[in-house]
């Protein structure tokens, strides 16, 4: 738990931050990569949370995946049950035309159901917004909503956004605002809770009008290297699982001061599909 709440707390710079994207309707969170912008994010939903009680939350993102993993964050942040929080908020992911989705607590899974009625948001927030430019499905389900009615937060990477797009044109680009509503804009420049080496890789990425963007860092320690696995494949899922088993092991070995890895490995998979088929032999393996 020490650990848990050691990653809940914000440097002095997002705060800072926070307060700005606090004090708009309508604001867009650039940062670099490893800047902390959903987990800023996270923080300004459980603000909006705890203000009203009635108030429900949508989060969009093209990933079932991260919109879950950050429904599983908030509940770790409020330190409420996760039915509780999941109850307050929705998620809209690809493909969009199926409309916004609630969360329902199964078991240990949290799976999606459809919303059913017409729901007035109190927080929209989008990620990977620079990547949804005119995303014409997106923008259909965010104008079904009303959302330029709403408080809209959305989430671009630094470089990538302000290379093709300014950060308000995005905004405008998936939401249809009045002339003259502004748009914020609030960079982060500090990469957070990132070792050196993480930092190093993401500055390659942090491009600006020709230069490197200027970013610090927050906490970042030397951290130990990254390994690649390499093995020739038989295209047995047994082989996938033993493989993750053994690295997995190693990561224990490595992080021998943890005695448990529960909700701290992720395995990422190409597809749904793949996950399944890997599913049944991984329980097996990790026995």
């Amino acid at each position: 738990s020490r650990i848990m709440m050691r990653f809940n707390k914000l440097t002095p710079h997002q705060r800072e931050k926070l307060k700005e994207l606090r004090a708009a309707n309508v604001a867009v969170l650039l940062s670099p990569a490893g800047g902390g912008k959903t987990f800023l994010a996270i923080q300004r939903v459980l603000e909006e949370l705890r203000v009203d009680n009635d108030a429900v939350v949508l989060f969009a993102a093209r990933n079932v995946a991260l919109a879950l993993f950050v429904c599983k964050w908030l509940v770790v942040a409020s330190r409420k049950s996760a039915k509780h929080v999941v109850d307050r908020v929705h998620v809209l992911v690809a493909p969009f035309e199926d409309g916004p989705r609630r969360v329902r607590v199964e078991g240990r899974r949290l799976v999606l159901d459809a919303v059913g009625e017409a729901v007035k948001y109190a927080l929209v927030v989008v990620d990977e917004a620079h990547h949804l430019v005119n995303d014409a499905a997106l923008r259909a389900q965010l104008a079904d909503i009303s959302a330029a009615q709403t408080r809209l937060l959305l989430l671009a990477d630094a470089s990538q956004a302000t290379a093709t797009h300014k950060p308000d044109q995005i905004a405008r680009s998936l939401v249809d605002l009045p002339q003259e509503q502004k748009v914020a804009v609030a960079t982060l420049s500090e990469v957070v809770r990132s070792t050196k080496r993480i930092v190093a890789g993401a500055a390659a990425f942090q491009l600006e009008a020709g230069r490197k963007a200027e970013t610090s860092t927050h906490g970042a320690s030397a951290g130990p290297p990254l390994v690649a696995r390499i093995f020739r494949s038989s295209g047995s899922d047994d082989q996938y699982a033993r493989e993750v088993v053994e690295a997995i092991s190693a990561v224990q070995k490595q992080l021998a001061d943890l005695d448990n890895l529960d909700e701290r490995v992720a395995v990422v998979c190409p597809d749904e599909a793949f996950v399944e088929k890997l599913r049944g032999p991984l329980d097996g393996a990790l026995e």
